[in-house]
């Protein structure tokens, strides 16, 4: 077993016995995503199947699956039948910051891209000049863009 899985493996353990109220496979699923945020698991590593997890966790297998598919759904991952589940580009980006995307990206070692979609000029409609304290139908811009982290789109 790789490195990285045995450190994976050795934190999903103490998390799993850690004694609160989360449920397992949120314990389990964090657990996975603080091993990608550290380091331990890198993008493009594959992760041991279900099976394997649930053996060495002592996890039933449905709550393993119920934390991978979680997973898969948030973007984490990618898992294709008969290839495995391979750990995805991440880039987790702060509205906390005071930094902006690309200063975020180029302070994590990181290229930033932009594709813009759509730059114009467009009527408010009701709902929106609602939330934005204006009238109906005022000019507004409406803009869309597409941000990439190293050639990955990350940001819609």
């Amino acid at each position: 077993m790789e490195q990285a899985h045995t450190q994976l493996i050795a934190q999903l353990n103490e998390r799993i016995s850690a004694a609160d109220n989360t449920p397992l496979y949120m314990k389990f699923a964090q657990t996975v995503k603080d091993a990608v945020r550290s380091g331990i698991l890198e993008h493009g590593n594959i992760l041991p199947g279900e099976r394997d997890l649930s053996q060495l966790t002592g996890v039933s297998r449905i709550t393993v699956r119920k934390a991978m598919q979680a997973l898969e759904e948030e973007g984490w991952f990618t898992r294709a039948r008969g290839y495995g589940t391979q750990i995805n580009n991440i880039f987790e980006y702060s509205l906390k910051e005071a930094r902006g995307f690309s200063r975020q990206v180029v302070l994590r070692g990181k290229k930033p891209d932009t594709l813009w979609v759509n730059k114009r000029v467009v009527s408010c409609p009701d709902e929106v000049a609602q939330h934005l304290a204006i009238s109906a139908g005022s000019d507004v811009f409406l803009l869309k863009r597409i941000r990439y982290v190293d050639e990955d789109a990350s940001v819609y």
